[in-house]
Order: C-alpha cells, then structure tokens, then sequence
C-alpha cells in the first residue's frame, strides 16, 4: 500500500506523544522514530521540524553533571516471579540505586541465567499491526503459521486454547470491548508504547487484583521526567488530560484507584517508559535491572518460533559473587554525551566506571558540540 500524507492533527498527536516518549530525542531522532511507527505515512522532516517548533519542543537537553530524579520502587513480590534462578539474589542497595540484582555464586560468561515471560506485553507496532491482521498470536505475539484459535468477541487469533485463556485471564476480557479497544486503537495512531502498556497493565490488574505487582515497578511520574529535561510541558499536558478521558472511558464503572486518578494516570505512564524492555514487554525479575554503559549481561529473544516475547538473560563476563548484575539502556556505542542525554530519560546521570572516566577525562563530545550550532542556527 503506497505511503500517505497525515492530516495536520493525527501527525501533530502522533509528534507529541513521540515526544512524550523520548524526551530527549531531537528533530532528526523524532522524525525516524515517527516512520518507523507509520510506515504508512509520508512525512518530510521539515514537516516535523515545522510542528514541533509550534508546539515548543524543540531544542537540546542540557543536563547538570550532578542531577538525577530517584524512582521510587519495592521489592517485586516473591509470587510474582516464577522462578528465582539459585544464582542470583534481590537487594535493595540504597536510595539512589534503588533495588537490584547481585550474584550469590560465582557465573560464567555464557551462562543463561533464566528465561522469563512477560507480565504484560505491548509489542513494537508491527508485531501490533500482525497481531491485528490475525498473523501473530494476540497474547504472546508469536508468528502463526496457520489460522489460531479466534477470540468470539473481537476476532483476535491466538496460538492455541491456552493462550487465549491465559490472554482472558490476563484482562483480554476488558480491553476487548468497544471502549478498550478504542484506547488501544489511540495509543496506535499516536504510536504511544507507553499508553497501549498501561491499558494493558489496568486491565491486568482489574482483572487479576495484582496491584501489589503493578506498584513493585519502580515509577517516575511523567511530568517529572519532562521537566528534569527541561522541557515545557504545557501543550503536552493538554493532550495528556485528553488521553486520560479516553483511558477513564475504557474502564468505565471499574475501581481503579489512585489509577483513575490524572496524577495517577500519568504516573502510570512514566511507570511503563521507565521499565518497559526494548520489544515492549513488561517483566517482573528482569525490572530489577540496573543500568550500566559497561554491562555484564544481556537480553535476548532466542525463542521466536514457540514465544516471541520470552527472554533469555545471558552473562557477557564473568561475575564475581556479590557483584551486581546490569544491563544498558541505551546503545553502549553511543558517545558520553549521548548516552548522557538518552539516559535523561530514565532522570539520572550515569555514574558507572566508563562515564567516570570520560568525565574525568573531559572529553569532548563532538555531537554536543554540533547540536549546539544546530540550535544557534534555529534547525532543533
């Protein structure tokens, strides 16, 4: 299907919530992150650049050496996580850090530590967009190579009987009304990962009463994210009073708590940016990891025939009991600069060995230096 041009408001909502996502990207960033999100639409990056310029959002992060914001967070309980792998123990390991994941004994490099399935899943937009065709697995997201078994009310296909219960029992049941599958359908044209997580979560938690689990994930409100980045969030906040009116309708006559709640609302969302892994799934062992830009282990997807959204966490190194377990939230090959700003978003600045030493160092980020000029000249 040929690509089109968005009308005005759905690429302006589309911007904002991209925005509202990735804080700290610029216009180039945004604007790739808009086309992978619509690959049905055609959008110039003047076009881009031209709307985020009249909502005020444009421009560089610039973020204090000595800044952070501290999540607040608890301890997952122990009946939410399946298995707890021998290796490995859960810490809290101090007010900044937050909680963790040390070594008991010692691991080896190559080590798969433990595999693990998501609480909720908000898949990347085109798993979404298979799922919706009827060509992925609507709970676990898996590839079908043959017609599943169908939802009777929304027509939905699952991998098998089991799936679609478990799918049911995990708040399908609400989200699979007219006014769920409204809000699924906004956090789709706004491409908004973190709104079609949270519908997920509430439903989950309505469904199955996990609210003990849903609060273990460590959270930071959205608001306070934007304006550790420096950000105005006027316009953004409109929109976001309008999503919550479409999010209160979807669970109309439901008991949500604090969550029906605009502050509780947008707590929600930050709690779902900031824990979140990179394909969208929300995992209760793996979000006690930590970040560092040189990590010791890894998360991949090894099984994408049987479960797509599974994880394997596997050791990069050696690590030493007692030593705690990180991954990296942002690409390590980034310049200090750039991993500074990206990890912005989380509302901390790194302090792990490598971004010591280059600040130590004093190195000189050249893409500080370029976007800087670029802001001079107006094209931020």
């Amino acid at each position: 299907m040929a690509a089109t041009s968005p009308p005005e408001a759905d690429l302006r909502s589309a911007l904002i919530a991209l925005k509202t996502e990735h804080p700290a990207l610029g216009i180039q960033k945004i604007h790739a992150q808009l086309l992978v999100s619509h690959p049905e639409w055609t959008v110039s990056e003047k076009r881009t650049r031209k709307i985020l310029q009249n909502e005020g959002l444009t421009g560089t992060v610039t973020i204090p050496a000595d800044a952070s914001l501290v999540p607040s967070s608890r301890l997952m309980p122990e009946s939410a996580i399946a298995i707890m792998p021998p290796s490995i123990s859960v810490r809290q390991l101090g007010p900044l850090r937050g909680k963790g994941l040390v070594a008991k004994t010692p691991i080896t490099a190559g080590d798969v530590l433990w595999k693990e399935d998501p609480w909720i899943l908000a898949p990347e937009w085109n798993v979404y967009d298979l799922q919706q065709q009827g060509g992925a697995c609507a709970h676990c997201s898996t590839p079908l190579r043959r017609t599943g078994i169908p939802c009777e009310e929304c027509g939905l296909q699952f991998c098998n009987r089991l799936c679609l219960n478990r799918a049911r029992d995990a708040g399908h049941r609400i989200l699979c009304t007219q006014s769920g599958r409204k809000l699924l359908a906004l956090a789709r044209e706004m491409g908004w990962l973190a709104l079609h997580a949270l519908a997920r979560a509430t439903a989950r938690v309505l469904q199955t009463r996990e609210t003990d689990v849903y609060e273990a994930f460590a959270v930071l409100g959205l608001e306070e994210r934007f304006r550790f980045q420096g950000a105005d969030v006027g316009e953004l906040r409109s929109m976001w009073v309008r999503s919550f009116e479409v999010y209160k309708a979807a669970f109309a006559g439901k008991d949500l708590g604090d969550m029906g709640t605009l502050e509780g609302f947008l707590k929600g969302l930050g709690r779902m940016s900031l824990n979140l892994e990179a394909h969208g799934g929300l995992y209760t062992l793996h979000s006690h990891l930590n970040h560092s830009c040189e990590p010791n282990i890894s998360v991949r997807h090894l099984h994408q025939r049987e479960a797509l959204a599974r994880i394997s966490v596997i050791a990069l190194r050696d690590i030493s009991p007692g030593e705690e377990l990180t991954i990296t939230y942002v690409n390590p090959e980034l310049t200090y600069g750039e991993r500074k700003r990206a990890l912005g978003e989380w509302g901390f600045v790194c302090r792990c060995s490598r971004c010591v030493q280059d600040e130590r160092k004093g190195v000189t980020d050249v893409s500080d230096l370029e976007a800087e000029l670029k802001e001079g000249l107006g094209v931020l």
